[in-house]
């Protein structure tokens, strides 16, 4: 994170991210094995936060933790007394970092598509290509009104894919399974977000 005149952070620097702030830098996030789409989430950063609080309604913290910068807010302002999470999650990116201002994140792909939670066989001879639409810092800054303007700069993004190496028994089993080209049922859960514009009015049509 980089500030507008690239200043040094001070301690008290009323700024920080938002809770799931990985996910509001993108607006779409895309799994694709060989070209063929897997799953396609528009809205991450919501469709994540909501998934997150459905999934583990008890605490969702225990689950995601610093993973990704979840801390609960007990106030809708950015202040470090009054709101526990904004000076947790601001401790964390200004006062602990060396620079400050800095931040690295894990994000296990089940925490953002629904077929990973299903899906668990292995794929052999696949490319695998995940695709990461950028979007503007707005929902992924946190920050009072008199703080100067912030901007969030990803310089390193990478992904762990685990590799499985099979005995010979299953080797042995998995090349007749390839070369009898059998179909293999590979059903799974896909995660949709769709989002409108709220009137003012009482009333409207989606």
């Amino acid at each position: 994170m980089k500030n507008a005149d690239n200043a040094l952070y001070a301690d008290d620097d009323v700024i920080t991210l938002t809770n799931n702030t990985v996910m509001h830098l993108f607006s779409k996030i895309k799994y694709q094995l060989s070209g063929q789409e897997i799953e396609s989430l528009f809205h991450p950063g919501q469709a994540t936060m909501m998934l997150g609080l459905l999934k583990f309604p008890d605490d969702f913290q225990k689950s995601t933790g610093l993973n990704q910068l979840w801390v609960k807010d007990s106030h809708t302002t950015a202040h470090l007394q009054n709101n526990i999470g904004f000076a947790a999650r601001q401790g964390y990116i200004i006062q602990k970092p060396d620079p400050k201002g800095t931040f690295s994140f894990r994000v296990p792909l089940k925490h953002i598509f629904g077929f990973c939670d299903d899906y668990e066989k292995v794929a052999y001879g696949f490319k695998h290509q995940l695709t990461l639409v950028r979007r503007g810092d707005n929902d992924a800054i946190f920050r009072a009104a008199a703080a100067d303007a912030e901007k969030v700069v990803l310089t390193k993004l990478s992904w762990y894919m685990p590799h499985v190496s099979p005995n010979l028994q299953e080797k042995l089993a998995l090349y007749k399974t390839i070369e009898s080209k059998s179909s293999l049922p590979g059903g799974c859960r896909m995660i949709q977000c769709e989002s409108t514009p709220v009137t003012q009015t009482r009333n409207f049509i989606w």
